[in-house]
């Protein structure tokens, strides 16, 4: 694609922004602890942010413990590319695990609201998140400030899979015309292998609490690298919303009435 391609032009012109789900290795993204200058770029950081709606509000719409200086207004967004790292669920609860139980000294934070029960094992820990409502990450979508609130439509332009991320972020770079650095890891956990973390009824317990976000962004235990289905995904999508305040997943098909929709987001996607 030649310089002066005009559809590369106006698309090098909108400024591009980041979401950065918690766990989902946007501190590497965006170097936090080294030079915060991100590994692709230009890209705007936006953080672990919710994207309010205009009426939206904090006490319904916000999840603990998700504070007042990341909310972002939707009208910040308004012709931007949108672009966030998803992760697998079953990747996401063992890095959780060490963030939150200081497994790595370096980040070992005695007041961190998880760290009782991170201390208990990573079994109890699932089941303490599979069995609330809050704080995050909790049964609700762990991926919830992928979507406005209260609407819940999705925000991302392009999603990476942090279990395929380098080669995701070159993907993306080609895509929109970025650029590409070399950056030293950042936040390592420790962990070489998330599996044998798992029992056999503790994969079921996950499958089953995360079921729709797992087969929304095509997920599985074995880290079947599914990325020739993200423009699928992204089209599907696009067709949902997820409002965090009832923890409902709506799924927007022509011809189908709202008692029918709701049906719909309990099937499988």
């Amino acid at each position: 694609m030649g310089f002066f391609d005009p559809k590369w032009l106006k698309r090098r012109k909108r400024e591009v922004a980041f979401i950065h789900v918690p766990k989902t290795g946007g501190t590497f993204v965006g170097q936090l602890e080294a030079d915060s200058v991100p590994v692709v770029g230009p890209v705007t950081y936006l953080g672990h942010v919710t994207v309010l709606d205009p009426g939206g509000t904090f006490e319904l719409d916000v999840a603990r413990p998700y504070q007042r200086d990341v909310i972002v207004p939707r009208s910040r967004l308004v012709d931007l590319i949108v672009f966030s790292n998803v992760r697998n669920i079953f990747t996401f609860l063992v890095s959780y695990l060490h963030h939150a139980g200081g497994i790595n000294p370096r980040y070992r934070d005695l007041l961190h609201y998880d760290y009782a029960a991170a201390s208990k094992g990573f079994d109890y820990l699932v089941r303490a998140i599979a069995d609330r409502e809050e704080p995050w990450p909790s049964r609700r979508f762990i991926h919830y400030n992928l979507f406005a609130q209260p609407s819940g439509d999705f925000l991302p332009n392009w999603i990476n899979y942090t279990d395929f991320l380098d080669d995701d972020l070159k993907l993306m770079a080609a895509k929109y015309g970025l650029e590409i650095r070399n950056g030293p890891r950042q936040r390592v956990s420790g962990y070489a292998d998330y599996r044998p973390f798992y029992t056999d009824s503790l994969i079921d317990l996950v499958s089953s609490t995360w079921q729709r976000e797992i087969e929304l962004f095509g997920f599985d235990f074995d880290l079947t690298d599914n990325r020739h289905h993200r423009p699928a995904v992204l089209r599907r999508l696009a067709t949902c919303s997820y409002v965090w305040r009832h923890d409902e997943l709506k799924i927007r098909r022509p011809g189908f009435s709202d008692v029918g929709q709701r049906a719909l987001a309990k099937m499988r996607l």
